[in-house]
């Protein structure tokens, strides 16, 4: 039977950072997407978050000479949280096949110029990694580019998981997606306490979900 972790926090946050898509969409603000996806600074048992642009206040990225992420900035909400979750929705997605919680992650650090995001993500998994990883597949959007081009189906499906790349991995299957096909995978499954290429688990496709065509 799996444990309960047993956090303790004095204050919780939430945060993201716009990308390039929000961006298209006309967003201004991650506190307006906050708004927008029904999040008031308030949950419905009463306890208050904050909401937080990660993209607002960074710091130097604490890592070896040897990673991509050397001499860059990183998150400070992300890179000085006491406890670090990554939440992220079941979508399909046209460059990646598939968004998951390694996209999501790539909010934490700025855009690192000429870097591959695979290397990118590899090096948070390994030097700024999250405790835990949810994925709301429950209406997953699906088809060629399901975040901009909404196409809801009802999996009744919702992914946690530790580490991070367990739950990414399994909402592959969920969609329908090669493992470790997509950019965001093939470059961090050599990492350690990485998932076997077969996932241990009782998952199957999503009937009826269409997966994004490969590129």
């Amino acid at each position: 039977a799996a444990r309960r972790p047993s956090w303790k926090v004095a204050s919780l946050a939430v945060g993201a950072a716009l990308s390039s898509s929000d961006r298209d969409r006309c967003h201004r603000s991650v506190q307006e997407l906050a708004r927008c996806a029904g999040l008031t600074g308030r949950s419905r048992r009463g306890r208050r978050y904050e909401v937080l642009d990660l993209s607002a206040s960074t710091v130097p990225a604490a890592v070896p000479d040897t990673s991509v992420l050397a001499g860059r900035d990183v998150a400070s909400d992300w890179a000085e949280a006491d406890v670090r979750v990554v939440l992220a929705r079941g979508v399909t997605s046209l460059a990646d096949a598939y968004d998951g919680c390694l996209a999501a992650l790539l909010g934490a650090a700025p855009a690192v110029a000429g870097a591959d995001p695979a290397d990118v993500v590899t090096d948070l998994l390994m030097y700024l990694p999250p405790a835990l990883a949810v994925i709301d597949a429950t209406v997953a959007s699906h088809g060629v580019d399901g975040r901009p081009l909404l196409r809801e189906h009802d999996t009744d499906s919702l992914v946690i998981a530790r580490p991070a790349l367990l739950a990414h991995s399994a909402l592959a299957t969920l969609l329908g997606q090669p493992r470790p096909g997509p950019r965001l995978v093939g470059r961090p499954f050599p990492l350690p306490g990485a998932p076997p290429r077969r996932v241990p688990a009782h998952l199957t496709p999503v009937a009826q979900a269409v997966p994004a065509p490969p590129l």
